[in-house]
């Protein structure tokens, strides 16, 4: 797979805009009965349906690329593949909100990086776009290429997905305390949003929206939920991640490549290095 081929980045588009369409369709209403898996987390229908239109698109034209995705088996054998989250965001969109997002990412399996990333809004139809040996940050008309250039205030933004009760491979993230510790430490240095889909918050803060500082993202379901990390440093944001491990002491923190998406636990984004920094010392101050 080239990803400075144009006609790769179109066949990319295509397939989030393909799940879009299919999110689209179903957004704004209450979804009955969704399953609940074993991360406390929801699908649906509409997942599945998502899901099953963006990889037909793509065996198409690739079909042997291996894909990783998050409703159904691994498949695939090669270097590059692509990770897939056909609906991000499935409780907000479960609970009527128009707020998730369809991504796909491009992985490196060898250098153990992402190297391209594309995130769509069902709602709104913006796709973002960013791939790698291309500083360029491809991004929907009326958007902004480059992330906001102010400081972290009381008067920005930083949004978050911590999910409360949230647990990967096993084991809660961040427990209900810290959780609270986090709303309370943050609470009046800045404003802060729960959309409900991590694609939206990176994708928000790559974007350079109003006063859009930074995102703090501890409830990762799959690599795929923090391919946007992609696109916030290619719009000339920073980021840090870590990786949990409890013991009987508490919570240890390692830090992690954050373009390395198959491996940490917590994503931390923003428009700087000063706002990503004063991001993971309040979350330090949460946990320890």
């Amino acid at each position: 797979m080239d990803l400075k081929d144009l006609k790769t980045q179109r066949l990319l588009n295509d397939a989030v805009r393909a799940g879009m369409s299919v999110v689209r369709n179903s957004q704004g209403g209450l979804i009955d009965n969704p399953e609940i898996k074993d991360d406390k987390t929801l699908v649906t229908t509409t997942d599945r349906l998502s899901e099953e239109k963006i990889v037909s698109i793509i065996r198409q034209e690739f079909p042997n690329i291996r894909i990783v995705r998050e409703e159904g088996a691994e498949s695939g054998d090669s270097e590059i593949g692509l990770l897939i989250d056909p609906l991000d965001g499935t409780r907000a969109f479960a609970s009527g909100l128009a707020t998730s997002t369809v991504i796909i990412g491009v992985y490196d399996f060898v250098k153990k990086q992402v190297v391209g990333c594309v995130i769509g809004e069902a709602a709104t139809g913006r796709v973002r776009s960013a791939f790698e040996g291309d500083r360029t940050f491809f991004m929907s008309p009326m958007d902004s290429s480059h992330v906001w250039d102010g400081p972290l205030d009381e008067q920005s933004t930083v949004f978050l997905d911590v999910s409360h009760g949230f647990s990967r491979k096993g084991r809660q993230i961040l427990t209900d305390e810290h959780v609270a510790r986090l709303f309370g430490r943050l609470n009046g240095k800045m404003k802060l949003a729960i959309p409900g889909s991590n694609g939206l918050i990176q994708s928000l803060v790559a974007n350079g929206g109003q006063r859009a500082a930074g995102s703090i993202t501890t409830a990762i379901g799959g690599p795929w939920d923090v391919c946007g990390v992609k696109l916030v440093l290619n719009a000339g944001g920073s980021a840090r991640a870590f990786s949990t491990q409890w013991r009987n002491s508490g919570c240890a923190l390692t830090e992690q490549d954050p373009l390395d998406v198959m491996g940490y636990d917590i994503l931390i984004c923003g428009n700087s290095t000063q706002t990503v920094k004063t991001l993971v010392n309040e979350l330090i101050q949460c946990i320890f």
